[in-house]
């Protein structure tokens, strides 16, 4: 090659180099333009709403801290080779350096004259957050489960609680044609290898539809060491024999503010305690807690409603995990094993239904009949939904998925959005406009895979009553009322529904509020 050509050939290089990162330069710009302008009308949206501005690029900079923080910790689990879960000092190690996504709640206590340290393991992401950290790394998915609590004795740390691994909702996307072609989320990709792809394609598929109780979870197991049964809500935890140990964990008691935090496991603990004390397999339980956690919901109590009606206060049971396992996979034991224990030790469960396909194709089928059955249904009749279990005949269950009833998802928004309207001081009008979309492509989803459309009730005209119920200007003016109408619809928003069905001239809070004062 001639120097000539040489030079000509370097000139050309030199000029491909300069418009390679022309180009880098020019998307990186284009990317920063994307995102001030996308900041600017979060924060113009925002503004509308009645939230600041700065309120606005606080979020936004906290999560980017979250996703930081989450690419962190995937980095730091993928250097655990070959374990199967984080071992609990290290994920108390965790819990801090990672403190945008995990908190703890410790509590000392002291039992059969040993001092005890309780501590209880959370998420502290929202819940647009919590699909993406769980489908992040396997090691998070299995580690920090739907409740965990560790019991610290004379230094040494045991697993006493351990809850279900998170389970998603079925992503409707996938049935719009066959494959994955239309899972474009990576996060809803990994979501969906951890329901469906885990399933055998040619053998028989077991699944056991069960009810999805709409009340508070309680988490129940023992410890034959301290004799003690370990009692939790989701997120928190407390030991007990008899009801007499309940008063340490009393804030009107104990005057400790934080201990506030236990409303609910003492109301599932006090629960529980009536329910051994007429059991005759108190032994049996005893040896099966040991080992495994008892999950189930604490509901029908009229002060801590949710969206179904139940008859009266009671546990209702449906699932035993291990506390401790060899197999990273196990969720929970084989429903089939559950439900049959359950039932033979005289526990409450939950209502079920068994369904086999004979294969996988077989299975997509049944499982978009029941999608449409249960998205149809009324909450009077199947309640929030349906928990999926989906297993082989006899020994291995492969995973989880929910399935929840519009009518259901309907009336959620419509507590959510009310809440914000209260909260947030947010535009009635503009939040119904809102409402509408959101309830309008939820049923759009689902009609996209069936060829005869669902016709259904949108509640568009319940969620009016109830945004226009909160336009009076002295929620906003007096914070004693403001807190009543938060309470009212946190914790009575089945009274408050049946009040604004009824009630048609006059406000339901201001009623309510006045009902109060009176008594």
């Amino acid at each position: 090659m001639s120097s000539i050509d040489l030079k000509d050939q370097n000139q050309e290089n030199q000029q491909n180099q300069q418009s390679k990162s022309q180009k880098k330069q020019r998307k990186i710009i284009d990317k920063l333009t994307q995102l001030t302008e996308e900041y600017f009308q979060q924060s113009q949206n925002i503004n509308q709403d009645g939230i600041s501005s700065s309120k606005s690029l606080a979020q936004i900079s906290n999560n980017q801290l979250r996703k930081q923080q989450i690419n962190r910790l995937v980095e730091e689990c993928c250097k655990m080779k070959n374990l199967k879960e984080i071992p609990p000092e290290q994920v108390l190690k965790m819990v801090k350096t990672y403190d945008m996504l995990f908190a703890s709640q410790s509590k000392q206590v002291i039992i059969n004259e040993f001092n005890i340290q309780i501590i209880d393991i959370k998420l502290r992401v929202h819940h647009e957050f919590e699909d993406y950290l769980y489908s992040q790394h396997p090691l998070i998915h299995n580690t920090f489960r739907r409740g965990l609590c560790y019991l610290i004795q004379d230094n040494e740390y045991s697993i006493i609680r351990r809850g279900l691994k998170k389970f998603f909702d079925i992503n409707l996307k996938q049935f719009y044609s066959q494959g994955n072609s239309n899972l474009t989320n990576k996060t809803d990709q990994i979501i969906n290898n951890y329901t469906l792809s885990c399933l055998p394609k040619e053998s028989e598929i077991k699944i056991t539809q069960m009810e999805k109780v709409n009340g508070e979870n309680a988490q129940i197991s023992y410890i034959r060491t301290l004799d003690r049964w370990v009692i939790g809500s989701k997120n928190v935890t407390l030991l007990c024999i008899d009801e007499s140990e309940l008063k340490q964990y009393d804030s009107q008691i104990t005057n400790d503010p934080l201990d506030s935090r236990y409303k609910y496991a003492i109301k599932i603990a006090q629960e529980w305690l009536k329910i051994i004390a007429l059991s005759k397999n108190v032994d049996t339980i005893k040896n099966y807690l040991n080992e495994h956690t008892l999950i189930g919901e604490y509901c029908g109590n009229i002060e801590y409603q949710h969206l179904v009606q139940y008859d009266h206060v009671q546990l209702k049971f449906y699932a035993l995990v291990p506390k401790l396992s060899n197999e990273s996979s196990v969720t929970c034991l084989h429903p089939d094993f559950t439900l049959n224990l359950l039932q033979s030790l005289e526990l409450n469960i939950v209502k079920f239904n068994h369904i086999i396909a004979e294969n996988y194709q077989d299975f997509i089928k049944k499982l978009l009949d029941l999608t449409r059955n249960i998205s149809i249904s009324k909450l009077q009749d199947d309640g929030e939904g349906n928990v999926l279990y989906f297993s082989d005949s006899q020994k291995e269950c492969f995973s989880l998925a929910k399935l929840k009833t519009l009518e259901y998802r309907f009336k959620r928004k419509i507590r959510e959005k009310l809440r914000l309207i209260i909260t947030k001081n947010q535009d009635p009008n503009l939040t119904l406009d809102k409402y509408v979309d959101e309830v309008t492509q939820l049923l759009k989803e689902l009609n996209q895979i069936y060829e005869d459309p669902i016709q259904i009730d949108l509640n568009i005209d319940l969620a009016k009553k109830c945004f226009e119920a909160a336009k009076i200007e002295s929620i906003q003016k007096n914070t004693d009322f403001k807190n009543f109408c938060l309470e009212l619809i946190d914790n009575k928003f089945l009274s408050f529904l049946t009040e604004i069905e009824q009630n048609q001239q006059e406000n339901v809070f201001e009623l309510a509020y006045q009902r109060k004062n009176i008594i």
